[in-house]
This record gives C-alpha cells, sequence and structure tokens, in this order.
C-alpha cells in the first residue's frame, strides 16, 4: 500500500488564513493513485456535488483539490522533541551563566564596599 494525502482548499483565504480554515486535509492508503482517485471521489465527491457534504469539509466553492503520493515520511515529532530539550539545555545554561555573573558582580560590589 501506498500513502497519499488530498489537500483540498476553499475560495479566499477561509474565516482565518493563520489557521487554515478552508483546508482539509486527509491522509489514506490506496494500492496506485488511481486507486486513490476513485477513492476520493467515491468518499468525497458524492457529498461534495450532491449538496450535502459536511460544512467542515466543504466550506464555500473549492478552489483546488490535490492528490500528493508519499513518496517517504519522516516522523518529526522526535526530532523535535530532542531539538526542544537541546533549546531548554541551553536556557538553562543561560541561565546559570548569567546568575553566576550576577552573583560575582553583586560579590564584587560588597567586597568594595565592606573590604
Amino acid at each position: 500500500m501506498k500513502t497519499f494525502v488530498c489537500v483540498m482548499r476553499q475560495e479566499g483565504v477561509g474565516c482565518d488564513y493563520t489557521i487554515a480554515c478552508g483546508e482539509k486535509f486527509l491522509i489514506f492508503e490506496a494500492e496506485t493513485i488511481e486507486a486513490a482517485q476513485q477513492a476520493i471521489i467515491k468518499t468525497f465527491g458524492k457529498e461534495y456535488f450532491s449538496g450535502k457534504a459536511d460544512p467542515s469539509y466543504y466550506i464555500g466553492t473549492l478552489r483546488t483539490w490535490k492528490l500528493f503520493e508519499v513518496s517517504s515520511q519522516v516522523n518529526m515529532l522526535a526530532k523535535l522533541m530532542l531539538c526542544a530539550e537541546e533549546y531548554k539545555q541551553a536556557q538553562r545554561v543561560e541561565k546559570k551563566r548569567k546568575d553566576e555573573a550576577a552573583g560575582r558582580a553583586k560579590y564584587e560590589e560588597l567586597k568594595k564596599r565592606f573590604g
């Protein structure tokens, strides 16, 4: 089985372009791209063309309805979590450096003041 992504976009920018209103992404599997096309038409075409479509899928007029075959996939969650941990570690190191610098400055100030 191959993985396919169907992307449907309505005319305009939807309710708010920052959160992808008016866009629908469907991920599914099929043997061939032709089989994927038929599955889309069978599943969503009837709803769309009959006017009985779920409004959350097809608000307004569709501007694009594209099908992509996925040639490779990478699970980014583990990599993203590693990057997040590296970022947090860098923040901890920077905070420690700043705290030490502030402590040293305070020490120098008190040393000058009280000898």
